[in-house]
């Protein structure tokens, strides 16, 4: 069964404004998918999915299912930025449409005819689906492009599927940041930052801080002032710790209004709790200078040092950096070596 059930709106700019909104998911394709179904000439490559005209097939039906999704109870704007490519002397009566999956039935939300020629921007374009009509419902997302002949479509993009909505009451913790290395007994203050993404204003709640390594609560804060809907306010916490040892120090907030909990906690922040003793490191830059290792959070390859580099100075470790090895090497107490990359040269 399928029925057209939504004015879709295209957007004009790249970012849609979310002003007091919450992102509830946030699909930009630079991981590997789990869950997701492909059919035909769809592919995933980091930052986006899609379909490619090769190899050609005639009276062809190609189509990818997100995994299920939950519509929350305050509706929600499901938000696609997506690019269509066409190869017009190709094209007869081939079309691409947006489907939302439910109770076993299929709604077209959106159809496109190739005879109208690409659609939106080289980069991607959003377009708007509203989701009100499904609030409540389990649903899956679903592409798909059919007709006579897929060299028609040079390729169908989809760089962001991003599902926002809207509650009374929702903190978001933004960023936990603080010191990276302390003195035993020595007290540090780590500052939240929480964003107000509901519509009305929130006060009296509280925030709890934890580590990763001990699993358990180590300090808590109030915040008994107010942070009105759209703005955020820096909330402070004070620990201190007798261990030597290093840790992940996250925090939590806890307000008993709050609607989504999902993106109540931070993210980590390493913390080094220092020994008392001197001790002298050396780094031993031996990779040739070409860089072989992939940045986990950019993707851009770097140099094997630079990973090393920046633990060390997260951990407030200083450190001595040499591209060739030191004759004497007697006053070193920790040295840290890079295996080096093989040269035909």
């Amino acid at each position: 069964m399928k029925k057209f059930v939504y004015l879709i709106i295209l957007l004009l700019v790249l970012h849609w404004p979310a002003f007091s909104q919450t992102t509830v998911i946030n699909e930009n394709f630079e991981t590997d998918l789990i869950d997701w179904q492909f059919e035909g000439n769809w592919f995933h490559e980091p930052g986006y999915i899609f379909m490619y005209y090769h190899p050609i097939t005639y009276d062809y039906d190609f189509w990818v299912i997100s995994p299920e999704f939950d519509v929350p109870a305050s509706g929600g704007d499901l938000i696609i930025n997506h690019f269509i490519d066409v190869y017009m002397t190709n094209v007869t009566d081939e079309k691409c449409e947006i489907s939302i999956i439910h109770n076993g039935e299929e709604d077209v939300v959106w159809e496109y005819a190739l005879t109208e020629g690409a659609w939106g921007s080289i980069f991607g374009t959003d377009m708007l689906i509203p989701l009100d009509e499904f609030v409540g419902e389990t649903v899956q997302l679903k592409m798909r492009s059919y007709g006579a002949k897929s060299n028609a479509l040079w390729g169908w993009f989809i760089f962001n599927v991003n599902l926002t909505t809207f509650f009374d009451h929702d903190l978001a913790a933004i960023q936990l940041t603080g010191p990276g290395s302390l003195n035993p007994n020595q007290t540090g203050t780590w500052l939240l930052n929480v964003k107000n993404l509901g519509l009305n204003p929130a006060s009296d709640f509280s925030l709890k801080l934890f580590s990763y390594k001990e699993n358990e609560e180590l300090a808590s804060a109030t915040y008994s002032g107010t942070i009105q809907p759209g703005n955020s306010a820096d909330v402070p916490v004070n620990w201190n710790s007798d261990m030597i040892h290093n840790s992940v120090l996250y925090a939590v907030i806890d307000h008993t209004a709050d609607q989504y909990s999902k993106n109540n906690a931070s993210k980590g922040q390493f913390v080094r709790i220092s020994p008392p003793q001197d001790f002298n490191v050396m780094l031993w830059d031996n990779d040739n200078g070409i860089a072989t290792i992939a940045n986990p959070e950019t993707g851009v390859l770097e140099q094997p040092n630079m990973g090393i580099e920046k633990a060390l100075q997260a951990a407030g470790i200083q450190y001595s950096k040499f591209s060739n090895l030191p004759a004497d090497l007697g006053q070193y107490d920790v040295i840290l070596v890079t295996m080096g990359c093989y040269c035909l040269s």
